[in-house]
């Protein structure tokens, strides 16, 4: 029998042994971990540590991915217009960044894309990240885009086939990077980076591609622009443009007021949607009076009504899949007053700048 000293010691020294191996959890238990809680061990991106490793992808290069399609960015825009009939249209300071795709089957089988498979992150000058995986087919806008493609069938090269996904974001948000949250087959690759032509490296964590080029916002688009006369813009699921001035002593039963008059902004409004719309959408009741007339001293005078274009009716009933129609837009103004601008459009949504300086006359 050893002596108690000389026990404690060997128990000690088989301690010392086996906990280092208890506690050592294998490589495989730890991944089942990190996807029970939600995490995952970090991986090597583009930028260091902790970023998905990913490559760095140009637009018109095609790649395949583990989806099974190959899969090609042929070009990509900002814009403003309504992109889907079942995503809601920008507000007044938000706008769509809209990449024209092409894909491709590359499976010996019938494939199916998932669209919420494909997801585009859009990743701004301030490390904002914005998110869309919503697609469309050019020729149906008013359906989802979920084809089954047969081995070596593609969408997307001709312009009847177009293929588009849009990702929304503030109006002044500057892009440095989008990122396609999808690897390339045959790789240990999370995503494919695409590293904008304006950004810096400091900015993209990676070197900027000059092919990879988003067309800017239409000139019309830009904050403060005068819209000519005739010209359709989008507001809210609708376009809408200014064909002219009138004026009336009454609107319905309703004379103006001593001293004042009722001009009319003619307008003409198209549905963007492939299905009825209300034109109520359009104009929000009360919340006309976010459209104004703009004097020459600046101050702002709210419409008061949407009318039908020959009778004094406030606008109802629907308007159908891409129809147009015309209407009025009602204030109540001072006489001999000059106006310099009208501000029109859907309230809460895009609004636009029209010269007026032929309102009241």
């Amino acid at each position: 029998m050893l002596p108690l000293s000389k026990s404690i010691a060997s128990i000690t020294g088989i301690v010392a042994l086996v906990l280092p191996c208890a506690l050592t959890v294998p490589a495989d238990a730890q991944q089942k971990s990190a996807q029970k809680t939600g995490t995952r061990p970090p991986t090597v991106g583009i930028k260091g540590a902790g970023q998905m490793a990913g490559a760095a992808i140009r637009f018109g290069e095609i790649f395949g991915l583990k989806s099974g399609f190959t899969y090609q960015v042929l070009s990509a825009r900002y814009t403003i217009d309504p992109f889907a009939d079942f995503i809601d249209a920008t507000n007044g300071d938000e706008k769509f960044v809209v990449l024209n795709i092409a894909i491709k089957n590359n499976r010996k089988i019938d494939n199916w894309f998932n669209s919420d498979g494909h997801v585009i992150q859009a990743v701004d000058s301030m490390n904002q990240n914005f998110e869309g995986s919503t697609h469309i087919q050019a020729s149906k806008p008013g359906e989802p885009f979920s084809p089954t493609l047969k081995p070596g069938q593609g969408l997307g090269q001709s312009a009847t086939e177009q293929v588009m996904v849009a990702v929304k974001m503030p109006q002044t948000a500057r892009l440095v990077k989008l990122i396609l949250k999808q690897g390339r087959e045959g790789t240990s690759e999370e995503v494919i980076r695409f590293f904008l032509a304006d950004a810096t490296e400091a900015e993209a964590g990676g070197k900027p591609d000059p092919k990879n080029v988003i067309a800017p916002l239409p000139k019309w688009a830009e904050k403060g622009a005068i819209i000519p006369m005739g010209q359709l813009v989008p507001s809210n699921s609708f376009y809408f443009k200014l064909n002219g001035y009138s004026t009336a002593a009454k609107l319905g039963d309703a004379a103006a007021e001593e001293g004042k008059q009722w001009v009319f902004a003619e307008v003409s409004v198209k549905n963007a949607k492939q299905a009825p719309q209300a034109i109520f959408s359009f104009y929000l009741g009360d919340s006309v009076s976010q459209m104004v007339l703009i004097d020459a001293d600046g101050e702002k005078y709210p419409a008061a009504r949407f009318v039908k274009p020959k009778r004094d009716d406030d606008a109802e009933g629907n308007l159908e899949a891409l129809e147009e129609r015309n209407f009025r837009v009602a204030f109540q103004v001072p006489k001999n007053v000059v106006f310099k601008q009208a501000r029109l459009g859907s309230p809460s949504h895009h609004q636009f700048l029209f010269d007026a300086s032929m309102a009241g006359k």
